[in-house]
């Protein structure tokens, strides 16, 4: 065995950083993912209606589908670009909000589909307010057959009458093709979500328990042409409010919560002992203030990492993401898949 080196600190990486390996070309038809990425024409602008019927819709004229020929086991790595909503309004509705999902379908996967989504709420009391988010995840086909991947979205709030909402122009979908032979160089990977608990109670931090690990296992280094990784890890997460029902959100104020989220890695030998570093590494940093006013909110990390140089030259690594609570309101982290769509996901692949 190698002796531990001392450990490193990587120091915190910057939010959204971009990764210039994916970008895509316009898809229009099915067809074979190939060696190239692929991606949807960018979306137009359109207006759908926020009510109290929250259940996801495809986008007008069947725009933000990627229609994919694919054989059992191969994978694509998925991402979106440029999703925006927005609303300007000035009766001071409470809670209001927005969801942006990306759906698969196709053999060997449930009617309803399976995916992933990014949810915020709106911004009283004027709730002008502006949504960013960004999707990505591995998707591996478990059969071979056509899969068409769609993004859909979801304008919901919980009082009578509508509130409209402007989903802007410019959105894609986009699918990186994850193989040996990949004409941007992303060689191998692998993706997870976070364990789903069905209907029971959804975990959460807060004064008494302020911490969470969700340790998401081992990927063992497939290619060594690609000296470089990507870590993306994504989770859904709610700052209790007054008037919410959730477990752990007992009697709460208006404060909002400051949550701490990291992404830690644990490099290894094949065996599983530690390798390089004889404790996980922080890899990814950063706390924010999750406000009642934006209550649910989906917190985002990616780091971009050096096996050599980062990750000590070893054959296998252990990726966590850890929630500390630092202040305020309980924070409820979402692991319920509604439409199998889930609220926590990652994924790492290799690359140049």
């Amino acid at each position: 065995m190698r002796p531990i080196r001392p450990r490193r600190t990587l120091g915190t990486l910057a939010v959204w950083a971009a990764v210039t390996a994916l970008l895509g070309t316009n898809a229009l038809s099915a067809q074979a993912i190939g060696n190239d990425p692929i991606s949807t024409p960018p979306t137009p602008q359109f207006v759908i209606n926020a009510t109290t019927n929250s259940n996801p819709v495809d986008l007008p004229g069947g725009a933000g589908v990627l229609t994919m020929s694919l054989t059992q086991g191969e994978g694509v790595w998925l991402y979106t670009r440029d999703l925006e909503a927005s609303t300007n309004r000035t009766e001071p509705r409470p809670d209001p909000g927005v969801a942006f999902i990306v759906q698969c379908y196709g053999p060997g996967i449930a009617s309803v589909g399976t995916g992933w989504y990014a949810a915020r709420n709106l911004d009283p009391p004027n709730n002008i307010y502006t949504f960013r988010p960004q999707i990505r995840a591995m998707f591996r086909a478990p059969s071979t057959g056509t899969y068409t991947c769609k993004l859909r979205v979801a304008a919901y709030q919980p009082n009578s009458g509508t509130i409209p909402v402007t989903f802007h122009a410019g959105a894609t979908l986009n699918a990186t093709p994850v193989k040996p032979t990949s004409s941007v160089g992303v060689t191998a990977g692998y993706g997870w979500t976070v364990p789903d608990t069905g209907t029971g109670p959804q975990p959460y931090i807060n004064a008494a328990t302020p911490f969470r690990r969700h340790n998401y296992g081992n990927y063992t280094f497939q290619s060594a042409a690609s000296p470089k990784v990507t870590i993306a890890m994504d989770q859904n997460v709610t700052s209790c409010a007054p008037g919410d029902t959730f477990a752990g959100c007992v009697n709460p104020e208006s404060d909002g919560t400051t949550v701490k989220v990291d992404v830690v890695v644990q490099p290894q030998y094949l065996d599983g002992t530690a390798c390089g570093v004889s404790s996980p590494i922080t890899v990814f940093s950063h706390t924010l203030p999750v406000s009642t006013a934006y209550h649910h909110y989906p917190l985002s990390t990616q780091a971009v990492l050096d096996k050599d140089d980062d990750l000590f030259g070893c054959p296998r690594v252990n990726i966590a993401m850890d929630l500390t609570w630092v202040s305020g309101q309980p924070m409820v982290i979402h692991t319920q898949r509604p439409n199998d769509q889930r609220p926590g996901w990652g994924g790492i692949y290799e690359h140049s």
